[in-house]
């Protein structure tokens, strides 16, 4: 089996500059031999995780580069959305005063890092899963909204729009940050009255009159969100996800900066009626997107964390290492069932 041809990398420098000794990407010098990268300073892993709200695109860049120079004919899974993907400000460093990884370090930290000492976020788990057959990146945003993108995209989703290849995979997961984070007077009141005054047996049945005020942020406010990350180049497949459920106040004693909200729309005592609510905007949101040119398949993320069990969530509402690790075996088996990453030894 022949390899798709790979998209050349894109940057702001000339084809004249791409054959130069050296390149500068950002802070990071990388050395091109013979067709060979060979890397002089890597990207700063401080840097790298110090960065709460998504990477800096130079890091990015640089990271982006040296995948694409080491692995050519390999996809790039690229995150997007919130911190439903972008949870490395909720996990222990993996440093001399943070916690062990449970796993070995995957190569492509090795090749980028300047400490091989990356943070178990979900790009980490997947990174170990897919080997050298793929690299994921993280351009998911923590604390990201879909609202804030309604005047332009945010420079993570930019990178995204111009470096994405026809081979590669999009994960998107947005729109919890809507509801929980920064709702409107209208997201309110329908959250309200989905949580307090409507039968159960409606949501589930996904008659509830307040589910078009969400099928509205979670089906069209995404799929424009989607479209505006593909309008340049339509990647192999867009994996849309849903939110997980929060964790139960009954499982554990977590506090959260999402412990009002929370409260308020009664989770604490009836945990059942939001993730009725979450799973009927599942049915009737997101597995009806739809991109012109290009597969989507949903994914429920709370088929993948258990909202009675403490150990994957950290502050109840964000992936923690185990949770971040479920969410990756979740999203690889999804592209394992679409045969989208071919090994080695099969080609």
């Amino acid at each position: 089996m022949t390899h798709p041809q790979r998209c050349l990398y894109k940057s702001s420098f000339t084809n004249q500059s791409l054959k130069a000794p050296t390149l500068r990407v950002g802070l990071d010098t990388l050395r091109i031999v013979n067709g060979a990268c060979d890397m002089g300073q890597k990207i700063n892993t401080s840097r790298f995780y110090y960065q709460w709200k998504g990477h800096d695109i130079p890091d990015i860049s640089a990271f982006r580069f040296t995948a694409h120079s080491l692995r050519p004919s390999k996809p790039i899974i690229y995150l997007a959305g919130d911190s439903s993907l972008d949870n490395k400000y909720w996990v222990p460093s993996s440093g001399p005063a943070g916690e062990p990884l449970l796993v070995d370090v995957p190569d492509i930290y090795r090749a980028t890092l300047d400490r091989p000492q990356p943070k178990p976020d979900i790009a980490f788990w997947l990174n170990h899963l897919v080997g050298d057959q793929a690299t994921a990146i993280n351009l998911a945003v923590e604390a990201s909204t879909l609202r804030e993108r309604e005047e332009g995209l945010l420079d993570q989703d930019s990178f995204i729009r111009d470096n994405i290849c026809a081979e590669d995979i999009l994960v998107v997961s947005i729109g919890g940050n809507d509801i929980a984070l920064k709702p409107t007077f209208a997201t309110v009141h329908h959250m309200l009255q989905l949580a307090w005054l409507t039968p159960r047996k409606c949501l589930q049945r996904g008659t509830a009159w307040s589910l078009s005020h969400f099928t509205n942020i979670f089906k069209d406010q995404v799929q424009v969100y989607i479209s505006k990350l593909v309008e340049k180049q339509k990647p192999r497949v867009v994996i849309v996800c849903m939110i997980y459920y929060p964790l139960e106040a009954t499982a554990s004693k977590q506090t959260s900066w999402a412990d009002i909200a929370l409260k308020i729309l009664g989770y604490n005592r009836f945990p059942g009626q939001l993730q009725a609510a979450i799973k009927s905007m599942y049915e009737s949101s997101t597995k009806h997107i739809e991109i012109p040119g290009v597969m989507v398949v949903p994914c429920p993320l709370f088929e993948a964390m258990d909202g009675k069990n403490e150990a994957d969530y950290t502050a109840r509402v964000e992936p923690s290492t185990e949770g971040g690790r479920k969410i990756a075996v979740q999203l690889k088996e999804i592209i394992d069932s679409l045969a989208i990453i071919v090994p080695e030894e099969q080609t």
